[in-house]
Order: C-alpha cells, then structure tokens, then sequence
C-alpha cells in the first residue's frame, strides 16, 4: 500500500474591494462572522496580503465565558499556508468588558514574535463586546 500524500488546497481569491486598514473597516468586515448571541469566547484571525486586503478569515478558537485557548500554532501555519504578509487577530468578550486583560496583552505579544519569525506582521488585535469593539492598537503599541 502507498502511504498517503499531504495534499494542502488554498485558492486565494483576495477581496480587492475592502482595504482593511482601520479597526472601523476591520469591524465592518468581522462582525458578521460573529456568533451575535455572544455566549461564549471566540477567538479569530483575518489574514492579509501586503495591501492589507482580506484573503480570508479563521475562527481559530472558541472557549468558554471568559477565555478561549489559542493555538499559535495553528495561526502561524494558516498565515503560512495562505501566503499572508499581515495577520490581525480579534476575540470576543461575551462579559461587555471592553478592556484588554494582561493575559490578552502577553497571548498577543506571543503570537507577534512568533509571527516574527516568518515575516508575517501582526497588524491590530481587536476585543468585539455586543456592542462595541476596542482595537489593541490605540492602547497599546504593537510595532
């Protein structure tokens, strides 16, 4: 018997139509793929070409009421295989909490490095509550 061949099929059809390089445009493209009952953590990827249009977006965890395990793992992975340059990340907080915890800040400067490694620039990580959203950006410097 031959052994199994990995076969990895990704088709990027970019939305050259939604530059996404506001956490206003950011907020408009994800939130939709949001579960609006918000009941529990979400954690999400959008990943971008070098003009920061979208090539497509990854649920890549769900938790429970107030965290939600992150692969980083995955996320480098899924950034690689989609050839992205740019990666913004978001989670929701089904609490209404619009704050970053410590454990946000130090699971986001992780995946940063990690990213690092590849090239592939962290450009925003957002916090989505039912009614609003927060972009790390505007409080805390990701460059």
């Amino acid at each position: 018997m031959r052994p199994q061949q990995i076969r990895l099929k990704y088709k990027p059809l970019p939305d050259l139509y939604r530059c996404l390089n506001s956490p206003r445009l950011i907020n408009d493209y994800l939130r939709p793929c949001i579960d609006q009952n918000f009941l529990q953590e979400e954690f999400f990827m959008i990943c971008l070409n070098t003009g920061l249009y979208p090539l497509g977006w990854l649920r890549v965890g769900v938790g429970d009421i107030s965290r939600t395990l992150i692969d980083i793992s995955l996320i480098a992975s899924t950034a690689l295989l989609t050839r992205s340059t740019n990666i913004i990340l978001a989670h929701t907080h089904p609490s209404g909490t619009l704050s970053f915890s410590e454990a946000d800040i130090q699971n986001t400067e992780q995946i940063k490095e990690a990213l690092k490694l590849f090239n592939i620039r962290l450009i925003d990580h957002l916090i989505f509550t039912p009614t609003d959203f927060l972009p790390l950006r505007t409080i805390h410097q990701l460059q």
